[in-house]
């Protein structure tokens, strides 16, 4: 059974709308896009087990990145450039993201709660934080 095949199981034993209907990921799951060696992907749900063991694949200084949606629409991205470990939180509305280089286990700890609680701690870092606007 493929991953969407699998989806549609976890849909169906949740009581959730069938797949082809756009609906949250499930509880503990976060649709990622994302590059890095050995994997590419857009849209994909995962759970958290499945993130966490992205991002400890990901080589410093590759430019590997990946972006993590929450049921509720809430992003963070996380990528490796020269600098070590950048994670933001995106405001696609607003067209800004805050964010800051941080330790692994940090990020981490951003993803497990944007996972299991659907909400976005990145400025719940502490330290120093900056904001970057797009437009």
């Amino acid at each position: 059974m493929g991953r969407h095949e699998g989806m549609a199981l976890v849909r169906r034993l949740c009581g959730l709308s069938p797949a082809g209907t756009p609906v949250p990921n499930p509880a503990g799951f976060v649709e990622v896009t994302g590059d890095q060696v050995g994997w590419s992907d857009q849209a994909v749900p995962l759970d958290l087990p499945e993130v966490l063991a992205l991002v400890r694949t990901m080589r410093p200084l590759s430019y590997d990145f990946l972006t993590c949606f929450g049921r509720s629409g809430g992003c963070v991205q996380t990528t490796w450039n020269p600098s070590g470990l950048w994670v933001e939180e995106l405001d696609t509305e607003a067209a800004r993201s805050v964010g800051r280089y941080a330790t692994l286990a940090e990020v981490e700890r951003v993803l497990t709660v944007l996972a299991a609680e659907d909400r976005v701690a990145v400025r719940k870092l502490g330290g120093e934080l900056t904001t970057v606007h797009h437009r």
